[in-house]
């Protein structure tokens, strides 16, 4: 009994009100967004992306280590785009012709006891939501005040680009977030077998983590005055970049060089210091970019410019912010990605310092000074969140080409669904009776395909068909597929972004002529073609 009455004792509870607010928001976090996430994935608004990293778990958990056809399919595929023929069919490369994934390993286990698309999403939220804690750790160390730090985590929770980047797609990235942070965390308590746990667990994740820990090793050695621990960081972060990078530059087929290509430059990293070398007027023509300003002030508005008063400790960041700055196509400088989650570790580490900055400044004032600074950090997290956050059930006004679609004003509750589909229906009645149709009709078809068999189909539907072996994206292999999933028209709820309609339209006339292949199902927009011959 007195036990029970000592966990009841008002100054401990107080004590440890801070922590048990994190915990509620972090839960309430996981909770949300996990939901929003399911959300999306079965009103069929998710990519191609979240598709491909299931696919090279299932296939490593049935014998076929890191391999997704869906995922080296993009290759081809932008090809095809591109209005060249369709390549031989790929068979045998993996997903790390793309991206050294090697988290897949320690996921499959985990996923194989609740091998469902579901899973993932949840993990996702939770992971992410988890990088509040190690934020709260460190803020916690370095201002000395729980109330302040409990502001600055959950201002992280706040961030849009990591609600967006939750939401958007699953990707492995998000496992690097709260990777990172913990990692930083136990290397100012000096813990360094907890340390070099987190570093390991976060170059597993990607290839450019190892630029974040190369960078971060060029803090604590030449800022921090840590040299023992900064030149060990520092080796292991190069050698990383170094081995996993030259084993994806020498693969047959791998996409590093697209991602880091500078606008209207060559791409890999030699495209990129040379271009920064003899050609700096790139940089320039960034700078004064309306639209790359504004994704600069997404970026840094959040946390109201800290960040700025301490740029040495976003250091760690800044290869990410660089290659996004300058990377073509524009949506590396948008929020509905993945591509900002690297940044926000540099993000809420220099908000940390530069609030401790202040806060030494100013030490004979510190309860005001506090209360000032976190006064404002919730007001610039929420005016952020409410600005740039995917928050639902609020109208929007976004103007933005890109390649076959135009983004244009629409609900934020069809974001969640589908952001690339914005169609102006006055009757909003009839729209959801549409879509719910839709809905319906896609997910006959899928429930008559087998899982044994071979799949060619689009952008929206991949993602329920990922537990099986070789699945390509539409119009990849339509005619050696078994079975083929397409839209009629790319026109409507489901309208993909990537097949322009005279190629779809095309396509879709060589199978209702190819004898080898019948419509089993068309319904709603919806044709399900089968493999008879």
């Amino acid at each position: 009994m007195s036990k029970i009455l000592d966990l009841l004792n008002v100054k401990k509870i107080g004590n440890k009100l801070p922590e048990i607010i994190l915990f509620i928001l972090v839960t309430s976090y996981s909770v949300a967004f996990s939901a929003l996430f399911i959300f999306r994935f079965h009103f069929f608004a998710l990519h191609t992306d979240t598709g491909s990293y299931e696919q090279s778990i299932w296939t490593t958990i049935h014998g076929n280590i890191l391999q997704s056809s869906l995922a080296v399919s993009v290759f081809p595929f932008n090809s095809v785009i591109g209005g060249y023929p369709i390549p031989d069919i790929i068979t045998a490369f993996t997903f790390s012709t793309i991206h050294t994934n090697l988290i897949v390993l320690l996921l499959s286990p985990f996923y194989a006891l609740f091998p469902h698309t579901e899973t993932l999403l949840i993990l996702a939220s939770v992971v992410l939501a988890s990088g509040a804690i190690p934020i709260y750790c460190i803020a916690k160390k370095e201002l000395k005040n729980k109330g302040i730090s409990l502001i600055i985590a959950s201002s992280y929770l706040l961030y849009p680009a990591l609600q967006a980047a939750n939401v958007a797609d699953f990707n492995y990235l998000v496992f690097a977030v709260p990777f990172l942070l913990s990692a930083f965390y136990f290397y100012r308590q000096e813990n360094w077998k907890l340390y070099w746990l987190f570093i390991i667990l976060s170059l597993t994740v990607r290839e450019e983590v190892a630029l974040f820990v190369l960078f971060l090793g060029i803090l604590q050695f030449f800022f921090h005055k840590k040299r023992r621990i900064g030149l060990v960081t520092m080796i292991v972060g190069l050698s990383s970049f170094l081995m996993l990078f030259g084993i994806l530059e020498s693969l047959p087929i791998h996409l590093f060089s697209g991602n880091f290509s500078i606008v209207g430059q060559g791409g890999g990293i030699g495209g990129i210091l040379n271009t920064l070398i003899t050609n700096p007027k790139v940089i320039y023509d960034h700078i004064v970019s309306v639209r790359d300003g504004v994704y600069l002030f997404e970026i840094f508005s959040h946390t109201a410019f800290l960040t700025f008063l301490s740029p040495i400790s976003f250091i760690i960041s800044f290869p990410e912010l660089l290659k996004n700055f300058l990377a073509d196509p524009d949506s590396f400088r948008i929020m509905w990605n993945h591509y900002q989650l690297l940044i926000i570790p540099g993000v809420f580490i220099s908000t940390i310092f530069s609030v401790k900055k202040i806060i030494d400044k100013y030490s004979k004032r510190k309860n005001l000074v506090i209360y000032i600074i976190g006064t404002i950090l919730i007001f610039f997290a929420l005016t952020s969140n409410s600005a740039f956050s995917p928050a639902p059930l609020k109208e929007t006004n976004i103007s933005l080409e890109d390649n076959h679609f135009t983004w244009q004003k629409r609900y934020v509750v069809w974001e969640f669904l589908n952001y690339e589909c914005c169609y102006d229906y006055s009757d909003k009645n009839a729209m959801y009776q549409s879509y719910s149709e839709q809905i319906k009709s896609a997910y006959k078809a899928i429930s008559m395909i087998p899982d044994n068999t071979s799949v060619s189909s689009q952008d929206e539907f991949v993602n329920h068909l990922s537990r099986r072996s070789s699945l390509y994206l539409f119009p990849l292999y339509y005619d050696k597929a078994d079975y083929v999933l397409i839209m009629e028209k790319t026109s409507g709820m489901f309208a993909t972004g990537y097949v322009p309609q005279e190629m779809q339209e095309k396509y879709i006339s060589l199978l209702e002529k190819d004898q080898k292949h019948r419509i089993i199902l068309k319904e709603n927009g919806l044709l399900l073609f089968k493999k008879i011959a």
